[in-house]
């Protein structure tokens, strides 16, 4: 168990380090809405602070960091830019779920490679996910991958199928599952053209055969 004491210092920590980064975002905010994303020095920054892994779990080299704390940094950013707080609570959000469904194992193959966990996906099954030898191979495009330009891996929501048979759970209820994979095995589809969040790069992403 962390001492609470380090758990505060920690915290206090990222705050201080939010309230720094604050006058750059809003400095950024043409060039956020021209460019339709974060820049990369940018994001380098809020990764460097540990923005992108508060609520990793500590085993898998996260922070850990309590709800409220996590929220009050969130909308902070969101004040400041509303494109950089919504990818943040994305990149924030897709790994805490993800890793609560994972085991160990696989938890720390995707967590423990010696580099920040970027994640983004979706939880909404658009994808096809075909049995095979091994494993699983899947397909499909997603839409509203909100993070997708700053994620070095991607969490894909997939419709079960073994042959061209899709497969059901024990309800008689269609069945999916969720399959990560890294960002490299997708293809970024530029759809994200509006007026609101502009930076968000929410574009359509694609898997056209990926194991």
């Amino acid at each position: 168990m962390t001492d609470p004491s380090t758990q505060s210092s920690v915290s206090k920590d990222l705050v201080e380090a939010t309230l720094a980064i604050l006058p750059r975002l809003r400095a950024l905010a043409e060039d956020i809405d021209r460019d339709r994303s974060l820049p990369e020095p940018l994001v380098g920054e809020m990764a460097g602070a540990g923005l992108f892994k508060m609520a990793v779990p500590r085993r898998l080299g996260g922070l850990e960091v309590d709800p409220p704390t996590v929220t009050s940094i969130i909308e902070t950013v969101s004040g400041a830019n509303g494109s950089a707080g919504w990818v943040l609570m994305i990149i924030n959000a897709t790994p805490l779920w993800a890793a609560a469904m994972m085991s160990d194992e696989v938890a720390r193959e995707v967590f423990c490679r010696g580099e920040d966990v970027l994640m983004a996906g979706t939880l909404v099954p658009h994808g096809k996910a075909e049995k095979v030898d091994g494993g699983y191979r899947i397909t499909g495009r997603w839409p509203f991958g909100s993070g997708c330009l700053q994620a070095n891996w991607m969490a894909n929501a997939c419709w079960l199928y073994e042959g061209d048979r899709p497969v059901e759970d024990e309800n008689g209820r269609r069945a999916w599952a969720l399959f990560l994979t890294p960002r490299a095995d997708c293809k970024i589809i530029d759809t994200w053209h509006v007026t609101g969040l502009r930076g968000t790069g929410s574009h359509d992403y694609a898997i056209g055969d990926a194991f």
